[in-house]
């Protein structure tokens, strides 16, 4: 399509920003629990919250003001490092996944092991290694479905500088116009009734 693609890659401190990941997550998700209890004067329990989502709100509600703050200082640096590069780039290109989508259901959200140990981050760390950092330092990102393995999407996804929702859409467009997908239906689909 005209594009010049190079490879590059971002110097990012992967434990650094998994740890910072976790905290600000939890603490967020601890709040919204929060808000949503009061709300609607249901708390969380086995019952109404999946068990990572529990361990979660469990571990936010304990977090530490000082772990907090030092968890948006990471943050914080990552996206300025982050910014620097795609200062260089019109956008950065990567796969959403680093396999094909999982069964649906994959991992089991209710494993009651996610509600006592961190390990619900690492295994969708494992799987989903390229979005935290979007979603953490803010910078604008789209995933498309631009191919198909065994009637499920293959996602790519770009990221552009702070701002440049503009040069993301331009992007998605212009490849939705090269390697259509609207036409695309899962073999099942849900009933439309």
């Amino acid at each position: 399509l005209g594009h010049h693609v190079e490879p590059a890659c971002p110097q990012v401190d992967h434990a650094a920003l998994r740890r910072c990941c976790s905290t600000i997550w939890d603490v967020e998700l601890a709040g919204l629990a929060a808000t949503f209890a009061h709300a609607t004067g249901r708390e969380v329990t086995p019952a109404t919250v999946e068990a990572a989502s529990r361990g979660c709100v469990r571990r936010g509600r304990q977090t530490p003001a000082l772990q907090l703050a030092a968890a948006q200082g990471i943050a914080n640096s990552t996206a300025r490092r982050w910014g620097r590069f795609l200062d260089l780039y019109d956008a950065f290109l990567c796969p959403v996944t680093l396999d094909v989508a999982p069964p649906s259901g994959r991992p089991d959200q209710d494993d009651p092991r996610y509600e006592h140990e961190v390990e619900w981050l690492d295994d969708l760390a494992a799987h989903l290694p390229f979005t935290p950092i979007a979603n953490l330092t803010g910078q604008p990102a789209i995933s498309l479905p631009l191919a198909e393995h065994d009637g499920l999407p293959i996602g790519v996804m770009l990221t552009a500088q702070a701002l440049r929702e503009d040069l993301l859409l331009g992007l998605a467009a212009q490849l939705e116009v090269s390697l259509p997908w609207d036409d695309r239906r899962p073999r099942v689909v849900a009933d439309r009734r």
